[in-house]
């Protein structure tokens, strides 16, 4: 069974998605400019999907 998402977590890749989409830059150059991983990034973006469409 999965664990639940810690909602800090959420809430912080939250902003960051929405930071993303102003940047004006490719998921990859985001990604290293944030210190985060490209699978990360897509996780958390079809998470919010997800939890848009709920």
């Amino acid at each position: 069974m999965a664990r639940p998402a810690d909602p800090r977590k959420a809430a912080a890749w939250q902003r960051r998605l929405q930071r993303f989409t102003t940047s004006g830059t490719t998921v990859s150059k985001f990604c290293d400019q944030a210190g985060v991983s490209v699978a990360a990034f897509h996780y958390w973006l079809a998470a919010e999907a997800r939890s848009a469409a709920a």
